[in-house]
């Protein structure tokens, strides 16, 4: 026999290193899925430490075989959860999964839906648009609009603060209620989703509006959609002064939010006029840091170490510049009122980003709370990115139900967006 042609000789090297790949690929292929299926022995028989231990040992680190694990150890973890106890954990772990278009907990959703407990109907309601699952949106419109009173207003607040654009015939509609709470998140959720489409439909609502506080309302999606033509600052200016301290207060943070220097003065005085009430001077200070001025600062620190007024400071540190503000709420996660220490752990994970992740995991070393360790669960959630990954699976050892669900949701939204390719 002679010797093989060479282009027989190329075509056998080539088969043979396909077969190679192949067969790489194949027993690459079976030793994951015989991980993933040993993870899942290992969640349902509750022994939730020695699965976060394999996934660490069996699916390297920072890889999309990793990745598939965390999402994998995670949403099996929220499955636990619709069989828990507890209502409310119940309705997180359904409307947790919801967002990744599992509605396996459709019967706990309906439940808390039409449960006699508000406060639980209310927990589905926000979940649900938290989601931003097509499916949820259409179900919340359904909900929206067979449901009472307080039913329509956590609707609209709910769907008000998802800047999802499908959201806009819902806001629409809100607008124009004859009920006052439902029509203010309408008209400022129409702000929020930034659409230049909706500035003549505020414009002419606002031509024909007596009512103050649903002027101020419209005054301030007019700003946030960049339009200035109607007065919107003079109207909010008018406001300011509202002898209601409600009033006065939501003026004042709109009057940040309109990035207008002629606002400066006036948010300057109230901050320094001792006769007025104090949450008034507190969102004046919040509103100033918008304009980089820090003159309030000094008073919120004030504020947030006196036990008796730093409840009033917590409602406003979502509305803190947060470059600004960042030592005062690194403080406030360490005052000795939980309230203020978990708003400022959520202003943290709204507003921060990666620089704040040893900030938050430190608070895990002392803290015994564990609505405050969910509450930093959820923070390093919001923020995401692949440092965030050990913490949280350290986090699912928890025998705390609260805390587990919270990591595991958190967890969920990280490893679903460092497969989609967003690194936080």
């Amino acid at each position: 026999m002679g010797p093989i042609p060479r282009s027989r000789a190329g075509l056998v090297v080539v088969t043979t290193l396909l077969t190679i790949v192949f067969a790489w690929f194949v027993v690459r292929t079976a030793v994951r899925w015989r991980n993933l299926r040993a993870l899942d022995r290992m969640v349902e028989a509750h022994d939730i430490a020695g699965a976060v231990d394999f996934t660490v040992k069996h699916f390297g680190s920072d890889t999309t075989d990793e990745r598939r694990a965390l999402m994998r150890l995670a949403t099996l973890i929220l499955h636990q959860g619709l069989d828990d106890r507890d209502p409310y954990e119940r309705c997180f772990a359904a409307t947790s999964l919801v967002r990744y278009g599992d509605w396996t907990g459709r019967p706990v959703i309906n439940s808390s839906m039409s449960a006699k407990d508000v406060f639980l109907q209310k927990a589905a309601i926000e979940g649900l648009a938290d989601s931003r699952d097509t499916r949820a949106l259409d179900l919340l419109r359904e909900v929206y609009d067979g449901g009472g009173r307080s039913v329509r207003v956590w609707t609209a607040e709910a769907l008000a603060e998802t800047d999802d654009h499908r959201v806009l015939p819902l806001l629409l509609s809100a607008s124009t209620s004859s009920d006052e709470g439902v029509r203010l998140w309408g008209i400022w959720g129409l702000g929020r989703l930034h659409d230049p489409h909706v500035v003549g439909y505020l414009r002419s609502m606002a031509t024909r509006e007596t009512n103050p506080l649903i002027s101020a309302a419209i005054a301030d999606s007019l700003l946030k959609l960049g339009d200035r033509t109607l007065g919107a600052i003079e109207l909010l200016e008018v406001t300011f002064y509202d002898p209601n301290p409600d009033r006065a207060s939501n003026a004042a943070l709109e009057l940040g939010d309109a990035q207008d220097s002629f606002a400066v003065p006036q948010l300057r005085s109230a901050l320094n006029n001792t006769a007025l009430d104090l949450t008034v001077r507190l969102a004046a200070a919040a509103a100033l840091t918008h304009y980089g001025n820090r003159d309030g600062l000094k008073l919120m620190g004030t504020v947030s170490k006196d036990p008796y007024l730093n409840g009033k400071l917590a409602p406003l540190l979502l509305y803190l510049n947060f470059h600004l503000s960042r030592s005062l709420l690194i403080s406030a996660m360490a005052s000795e009122n939980v309230v203020l220490q978990l708003a400022a752990t959520e202003a943290i994970g709204r507003l921060g980003g990666k620089s704040e992740i040893g900030i938050l995991t430190a608070a895990l070393d002392r803290t015994p709370d564990a609505f405050m360790t969910a509450q930093i669960a959820w923070s390093l959630g919001r923020i995401g990115g692949p440092e965030t990954v050990r913490p949280l699976l350290s986090l699912l050892k928890s025998p705390n139900a609260t805390v587990r669900y919270s990591a595991a949701d958190a967890l969920a939204r990280t490893a679903s967006r460092l497969l989609a390719g967003v690194d936080g």
